[in-house]
């Protein structure tokens, strides 16, 4: 009898341990260790940037107005804030061109406006970016000025190309005029310049002939002809985009290129997309979970409407598996917790049926000792096992601590305290950032919508809301998403609620529901 008990607790301490194990591991290299030490001191880097652009605008103050080096320090400031905050930079490129037009040096002024149509496309202000460059007459155009002119032409297709959905007819068009100002860049523009350098790389990249794609990528790092980050960052793109090879086989490249554009406060970063999708095939979701939140910041902060609408999707489905983590963890150690309970209980019985058997044979002390033993062998490994789930228990307060050293609150309060949902408050801030978002590229959408409703039936939000349910489904419809099945899966709630919301606004309307729906989509 007492053989089986014996067992049987040994077998529950190995369903403890292997349940308490059940959590993979993930084997990080230094490099990748250092991307996330470098993400957590990432405000650092960015106050030390706002110190150096709003030390120069302090200089700039002291040059004489109207000055050519006045407007020079203006194109300058304006660049540095190019990769930092677009609308900053498109400030001081307008007072720059301002300057340019008083001093009436036409090639400055071209220059200048070459730079912000540039800045334009790139940041998804297409309409904007068209009607500024057809307004430049080419024949008038200085050799330097003719090959930003080519490149800017060039960019802003190349621009319009990506942002359109695969089926589009319009993507032979924007590819052919893509190829055509490119040969009419590479045409003018010196060989040993890294524009010429990365044209012929991604010209061969792209018709499969990698040997040569890659020699001009070591030409432009044996020059140092443009920032490492993006040289190292397009050689990662030739090996894992158009060559297919393994993220891991050149992950070096791709890490160190994210390094030094967080360590320089760039915040239209390319790079952190594909380590966020690496991070997500090896199941790091904690650290696909930290790349994805401070790329998302750093799409806010740059202020390109273009990222804004290509990434958020990508956020979403990394919230989407960090709260299944999240859910899981809480899942494994409440089993933890009730095998730890049942092993409490177990010991008792063990210790009960002892006193009992000590009573009922008091002749066989041999026998007596030896179950005293075997109980003494109990507690020791009963305290061993709780031992190591303190030690465990530990481990999860260390991981605690490093959430709350990193400002991660909330995380914390999710992870320890079970009588609160862990998914609400993820799905509220998957809401706040999707708000945030939304309302980022569509900020006037509140009004907007209230103008197509009755003036008895607007709606009016709460002090700490930016959109509320209602809201959120329409702007769900305005981004071309008008299934409710597929609405409710998106806002996790059911299709009856999401019906219901329409229709509640369907009784509201002031205009006709085509009007409405067509109204809606030009919000």
């Amino acid at each position: 009898m007492s053989a089986r008990i014996h067992t049987l607790f040994f077998f529950l301490m190995l369903v403890v341990a292997t349940s308490c194990n059940d959590n993979p591991t993930h084997k990080r290299t230094p490099l990748t260790n250092e991307l996330l030490r470098c993400i957590d001191s990432s405000d650092v880097f960015i106050a030390r940037k706002q110190v150096a652009v709003k030390t120069a605008e302090i200089r700039l103050k002291s040059l004489p107005e109207n000055s050519r080096e006045r407007c020079l320090a203006c194109r300058d400031l304006a660049s540095e804030y190019s990769k930092f905050i677009a609308d900053s930079a498109l400030f001081w490129f307008d007072k720059a061109q301002d300057i340019a037009q008083v001093l009436n040096d036409r090639q400055l002024s071209y220059e200048l406006q070459l730079q912000r149509t540039a800045l334009l496309s790139s940041i998804g202000f297409f309409a904007e970016a068209w009607l500024s460059i057809e307004k430049i007459p080419q024949a008038k155009l200085s050799q330097a000025n003719l090959i930003l002119y080519y490149r800017t032409w060039m960019q802003l297709y190349h621009a319009l190309y990506v942002i359109l959905p695969m089926e589009s007819p319009f993507r032979a068009e924007y590819v052919s005029q893509y190829e055509l100002w490119r040969d009419r860049l590479l045409s003018v523009s010196s060989p040993d310049s890294d524009t010429y350098m990365r044209e012929k790389e991604r010209y061969y990249a792209r018709k499969g002939e990698y040997s040569e794609a890659l020699a001009y990528n070591a030409l432009r790092e044996s020059k140092r002809s443009a920032r490492m980050s993006s040289i190292l960052y397009d050689r990662y793109v030739i090996y894992h985009h158009y060559m297919k090879r393994p993220a891991e086989e050149h992950l070096e490249d791709l890490l160190t290129s994210a390094i030094l554009d967080v360590r320089t406060a760039n915040q239209n970063i390319a790079s952190l997309r594909y380590v966020e999708s690496y991070f997500s095939s090896i199941d790091d979701i904690q650290a696909a979970k930290k790349v994805s939140d401070y790329y998302y910041s750093t799409m806010i902060r740059f202020g390109s409407r273009t990222r804004l609408l290509g990434g958020i999707q990508l956020l979403i489905g990394i919230n989407d598996e960090h709260i299944e983590q999240l859910s899981k963890q809480r899942r494994d150690l409440q089993v933890a917790i009730t095998l730890i309970a049942i092993l409490l209980l177990a010991l008792i019985v063990i210790l009960l049926y002892l006193i009992h058997y000590n009573r009922k044979i008091g002749l066989l002390n041999e026998k007596l000792n030896r179950s005293d033993r075997l109980a003494k062998g109990y507690v020791v490994s009963f305290f061993r096992l709780y031992s190591s789930n303190i030690s465990r228990l530990l481990s999860l307060r260390s991981k605690i601590n490093i959430l709350l050293r990193r400002g991660n609150e909330r995380a914390v309060l999710e992870m320890t305290d079970p009588s609160k949902d862990i998914t609400g408050e993820e799905l509220q801030q998957m809401y706040d950032n999707f708000d945030l978002a939304f309302l980022d590229i569509y900020p006037d959408f509140v009004n907007a919508f209230n103008s197509l409703l009755k003036p008895d039936c607007q709606i009016v939000l709460k002090p700490e809301e930016y959109l509320n349910l209602q809201l959120r489904v329409f702007a769900i419809i305005k981004m071309g998403i008008s299934d409710t099945a597929q609405i409710a899966e998106l806002l996790h709630c059911s299709v009856k609620t999401v019906y219901n919301k329409r229709s509640e606004i369907n009784g509201k309307i002031a205009v006709s529901k085509e009007e409405f729906q067509r109204k809606l989509m030009e919000i």
